[in-house]
């Protein structure tokens, strides 16, 4: 992989592609198109990773005009390219992307190496700021209830359980095996594509 030192001593970022390329090409002819776009990309950029694209059902029917016909999809070819870019170079890029006629549609994002485990990391830290801010907020002085205001015996007993807090659910998260982190990212950057 690429030196991430390397990337912003340079004035570059780490970008990933992400494209949709027509279903009503043949599975050869979609690879080629993304061999192609990819060759083309590396006139721009240095390409760091990639996904051949596979033939996937789409959310919701999307419409293209392709030789002044609107037509339909259903489904689409995905894939995708990490590549190391200069923001001007990502211009040209996304240029270069939306003039394919094959392509579907397309998303360019700024990424990083591992992003599953940034992912990871980022929701730990927020999850210690959380019981931090909890930690700071119980320290502080409450004001003190008058007598009147003291809830009985029996009101405590009709009131709920709360909820867990932030810090036992960090705890919990903390205790999952990584697979098992792995997986709910999955489900939840599978939600977020939908």
């Amino acid at each position: 992989m690429t030196n991430t030192n390397k990337i912003t001593e340079e004035g570059k970022e780490l970008y990933e592609i992400g494209l949709h390329i027509v279903s009503s090409l043949a599975v050869e002819q979609a690879q080629d198109e993304f061999i192609s776009l990819k060759s083309n990309l590396a006139k721009h950029a240095e390409v760091t990773a990639e996904q051949a694209p596979e033939l996937m059902q789409l959310a919701y029917t999307i419409t293209k005009n392709i030789d002044r016909k609107n037509q339909r999809f259903d489904s689409a070819y995905f894939g995708w390219i990490k590549c190391v870019a200069t923001p001007e170079a990502i211009i040209d890029i996304k240029e270069m992307v939306d003039g394919n006629t094959a392509v579907l549609r397309s998303i360019i994002v700024k990424t990083v190496e591992n992003a599953e485990d940034a992912a990871i990391r980022f929701a730990e830290k927020e999850a210690a700021e959380a019981a931090e801010n909890e930690d700071s907020e119980e320290g502080s002085a409450k004001p003190e209830r008058s007598a009147k205001a003291k809830p009985s015996e029996e009101s405590k007993e009709d009131t709920e359980k709360p909820e867990a807090t932030v810090e036992e659910k960090a705890e919990v998260e903390a205790e999952k095996p990584k697979a098992e982190k792995e997986a709910d990212l999955d489900e939840k950057i599978d939600e977020l594509i939908k």
